[in-house]
């Protein structure tokens, strides 16, 4: 018997690819900066963009976590 696909597998996959790509676009531009010497001021840009991602992957995840508690 094979499962049944999950409707909602696309959306979950989104932010999940998301917070890979940021945790490790996180942890080599801090690297990157700090071999280079990037100014404070850029890599503390490219932290922001990270924390935003992770930001907006906790309101998808929220979000399909609401709509499979009003589906049961």
């Amino acid at each position: 018997m094979t499962p049944e696909p999950n409707p909602r597998g696309p959306d979950a996959r989104l932010p999940a690819i998301v917070i890979a790509l940021a945790a490790c676009v996180w942890l080599a531009g801090g690297a990157i900066g700090a071999a280079f010497g990037l100014p404070v001021r850029f890599v503390f840009l490219l932290d922001m963009a990270c924390m935003a991602a992770f930001v907006w992957s906790f309101f998808v995840i929220l979000r399909i976590w609401r709509g499979r508690q009003g589906g049961e």
